[in-house]
């Protein structure tokens, strides 16, 4: 392609590029024919209409609550231990207990907080646990595995 030909320019200012060989010139994709064929439809706006009906009518059936009642039991445990820092509240008896109520079936997850003296073990568990049960969990594995807390440790 010579300067000439690129200085060449139609009525709107773009440039006149030759067409290339083995192109399809104006010949739409199938992308195209396909919504050629949606724009060109009588049957286009009924196709619409019914989407919007069926989308509305999913709207209106479908069941909600204002308030809807959910239940996600938690425990919290309480640690004491006099005379440790922090870091081994943490280490000594927070994290071997979040272990051991970790194994518990059907908790979710644990949280631990743990300050000089004292710790906070929370277990929650998945939703829809019911809370007795689910307290009688954590108090029956927490009696079977006092033995893996360190002396001094007040009972949570």
């Amino acid at each position: 392609m010579s300067n000439k030909d690129l200085s060449e320019t139609d009525k709107e200012g773009c440039p006149n590029l030759p067409a290339e060989s083995g192109s399809m010139g104006n010949q739409p994709g199938i992308a195209g024919r396909i919504a050629k064929t949606f724009i060109d439809s009588p049957l286009s706006p009924l196709l619409y209409m019914a989407a919007l009906f069926a989308g509305v009518l999913g709207l209106l059936m479908t069941p909600r609550q204002e308030d809807p009642e959910i239940s996600v039991p938690m425990v919290d445990m309480f640690i004491s231990y006099e005379g440790a820092s922090a870091e081994q509240v943490s280490n000594m008896a927070i994290d071997p207990l979040e272990r051991i109520m970790s194994e518990i079936p059907g908790v979710k997850h644990t949280y631990a907080a743990s300050e000089r003296g004292r710790g906070i073990v929370t277990v929650r568990f998945k939703v829809g646990e019911d809370i007795i049960p689910s307290v009688v969990k954590v108090h029956e594995k927490l009696q079977s595995n006092m033995d893996k807390l360190p002396p001094g440790v007040s009972l949570p």
